[in-house]
């Protein structure tokens, strides 16, 4: 059963990639924000040496297979406000049902890792999701969030337009039906403000990486160029408010 899930349940979106981007923007390129997740979080689990971790946000699709929670020996927990989402999840992952910006208190300094895959933009307060993750975190633990932000043009379209019309919108531009509530609440690139908030709720910032260009228009080729040139030219200037994705490490001070 292990092996299956983990084949059902990758995170993979072949469909969006064409990969032209990846050459042009290297290491910036919006892709990374995808494709190097699951490392990322691998190595924050082997270099931490974290044993209890959670994924948020986790339960239509959980980030690491049963056969992968097992070869690390990790305790590993999803966590997601969605009951529907939940029962969707294998039997086999211990599960928590909450609202991120108000876990239990049962959870507070239970963790070594927490990490949330598009979950942040989705949240109503940022504040209380980073501020409640902190507190679920032990001391000396670290939290990794990836997350679509503003101020590029599609999230702020995404943002300001109604969900009768950006639901229909994302589904033939991208041929994907899941599409939630997008708030943006705390999503930002690697602004100032950005890193003074966070650390005024006690976290240490170890890396807060940006990304540029998105996959919503690889089927409209005109306006694939144009947004290929805008984002070639906001990452040439690493601008934080232009950024279309963001990478954010965060560790809990050991003390």
């Amino acid at each position: 059963m292990a092996a299956a899930v983990d084949v059902v349940r990758s995170f993979e979106f072949p469909q969006y990639f064409t990969g032209y981007q990846r050459r042009r923007l290297g290491a910036l390129d919006f892709a990374w924000a995808f494709e190097d997740f699951r490392d990322e979080c691998r190595r924050a689990i082997d270099i931490n040496d974290a044993r209890s971790v959670c994924d948020v946000g986790g339960g239509w699709r959980p980030l690491f297979g049963l056969d992968d929670i097992e070869r690390m020996g990790i305790d590993y927990t999803v966590l997601d406000v969605s009951p529907a989402a939940l029962e969707r999840t294998p039997a086999a992952y211990r599960t928590v049902c909450a609202d991120i910006c108000s876990p239990p208190r049962e959870l507070d300094a239970t963790f070594d890792l927490v990490f949330s895959m598009f979950v942040a933009e989705h949240v109503r307060d940022g504040a209380a999701m980073h501020g409640r993750i902190f507190d679920m975190l032990r001391p000396g633990g670290v939290a990794v969030h990836v997350f679509p932000t503003l101020y590029y043009p599609a999230f702020v379209a995404n943002k300001l337009l109604p969900e009768h019309l950006t639901e229909p919108l994302v589904r033939r531009l991208v041929h994907h039906s899941d599409k939630f509530p997008a708030r943006y609440s705390w999503c930002f690139g690697p602004t100032r403000s950005m890193h003074r908030r966070l650390r005024s709720i006690g976290y240490e910032v170890l890396e807060f990486r940006p990304f540029y260009g998105t996959y919503y228009l690889n089927s409209v080729p005109v306006l694939r160029a144009v947004e290929d040139g805008f984002s070639r030219w906001a990452a040439r200037r690493r601008m934080p408010y232009l950024t279309s994705f963001a990478r954010l490490q965060l560790r809990k001070p050991a003390s």
